[in-house]
């Protein structure tokens, strides 16, 4: 820094994104795309040892260099471990987007880890894990959808990296490897191990590879196991206690209703999460759009958009949404926008054609005058005599736009030079007594 000066100095890396070089392969063979994700690791591991959680990686923030370094980019959202519990807006792109920012906006390490093997997972297969219509698809697909296995996809691929993306992918972040240099570890062992026999010591740390089926037959299993447990204990005190197991079951069945509605509370509570989290991802979309176009793109919240102020924009047309104020939006709420009264300058004519002055000699200075005022643009007006403009109507400007500098000179027609006269009936007049009609009108006779 100098002074009250500071300065942020970066290193100048010249080469490609890692998005422009899968999009250039169509995707990256399996050794070329751990080579790859073992240096981000690197950079990734470094970051998180100093407590900062990036929150935005993806393959457009990777740079390949021309001599093959692999370089992580543009940390703009990034933050401080101590700070991810904040209940901070959504951030990071859908597509590598982690569950628990989508849900309820906080990430931490495990977050990174989310979105880096949704970058393996692109590399290996050329596609992102999810895609949809529009954002909130997207985002739905990485709460509710099945993780997808890249072997799916390619069916060359080994069963060590196929686990490894996986596990990375949890929906749950306790799930997923709870440092990048354990994952890390399992790909080095990847390359020397594509069958991934090492992988079966993972099981005393509850991470066999399972299907997803194969996991919800376990879970299924296991609560009818707890069922019939439940069953055969009710009945044992039943036996025992004889009448005061009707106690018993009354009790139980207050506590199991009790459980529904803190469940269903739970589960409400977590939809209107969901929804907000995915309105806010929407939101910043409207900026561009009519009110109408952004009714209609918001029609699944029933968001109603009311015109607020309007504002001067070269940037976006006259009718279109400029912003809308920050916070948190929910379904049936309403929102109070500003919209764009198009561009503060008004031009006059193209300056590359100056002498074509047709579409300004069809403004009337009275409603020149409204946009002018409305501008806060000073003007002089003159008239002048026009037999081709009619009365009222601007013949032309001292300039082509109201940017240009200088003091505005509207010149307007006054009408034609001379008030038109109704020509006297002549027929049948001598040449003397015509001279004397034509006379009295105070007209000549020409030659």
């Amino acid at each position: 820094d100098e002074g009250n000066l500071h300065f942020i100095v970066m290193e100048l890396v010249e080469g490609v994104t890692l998005k422009n070089f899968i999009q250039r392969k169509g995707r990256l063979s399996e050794r070329e795309s751990i080579g790859i994700a073992l240096q981000l690791i690197d950079g990734i591991d470094i970051a998180h040892k100093m407590g900062v959680i990036h929150r935005d990686i993806k393959p457009q923030n990777i740079i390949i260099s021309t001599e093959g370094v692999v370089k992580i980019a543009d940390f703009g959202i990034a933050g401080v471990a101590s700070q991810e519990a904040a209940n901070t807006a959504v951030m990071g792109s859908v597509h590598y987007i982690s569950p628990e920012q989508a849900k309820r906006g906080i990430s931490d390490a495990r977050s990174d880890i989310y979105s880096f093997s949704c970058v393996l997972y692109e590399m290996l297969t050329g596609k992102v894990p999810y895609a949809g219509e529009d954002s909130m698809s997207v985002v739905f697909s990485h709460l509710e959808d099945p993780i997808p296995r890249v072997r799916d996809s390619v069916k060359e691929l080994s069963k060590a990296i196929d686990y490894i993306v996986w596990r990375g992918m949890q929906k749950k972040a306790s799930l997923r490897y709870q440092n990048i240099s354990d994952m890390g570890e399992d790909l080095q062992l990847a390359l020397d191990d594509p069958e991934g026999s090492f992988l079966s010591e993972r099981e005393e740390e509850g991470s066999r590879i399972f299907g997803r089926k194969e996991m919800d037959q376990g879970i299924s299993n296991l609560y009818k196991g707890l069922a019939i447990a439940s069953v055969i204990l009710i009945a044992g005190v039943f036996l025992f206690l004889g009448y005061k197991v009707v106690g018993v079951l009354r009790s139980v069945k207050s506590i199991s209703g009790e459980s529904e509605t803190a469940m269903k509370v739970t589960e409400e509570s977590t939809q209107v999460a969901i929804t907000i989290s995915a309105l806010d991802n929407l939101l910043p979309e409207i900026v561009g759009k009519t009110v109408s176009e952004a009714e209609d793109f918001l029609s699944n919240y029933d968001i109603h958009i009311y015109p607020e102020k309007e504002e001067y924009s070269d940037q976006y047309e006259e009718g279109q949404i400029i912003s809308y104020p920050g916070g948190k939006y929910s379904t049936h709420s309403r929102l109070y926008v500003t919209l764009s009264k198009g561009p503060k300058e008004i031009r006059f004519y193209n300056p590359s054609a100056p002498s074509d002055l047709s579409e300004l000699q069809k403004m009337s200075l009275s409603d020149l005058e409204i946009k002018l005022k409305d501008r806060k643009i000073a003007y002089t007006v003159v008239e002048e005599a026009s037999d081709t403009v009619e009365k009222g109507y601007i013949i032309r400007t001292n300039k082509a736009s109201t940017k240009e500098p200088g003091e505005l000179l509207i010149t307007v027609s006054s009408g034609q030079s001379t008030a038109p006269v109704l020509m006297p009936d002549l027929t049948y007049l001598s040449e003397e007594e015509a001279i004397s009609v034509l006379e009295e009108e105070g007209l000549t006779l020409g030659n």
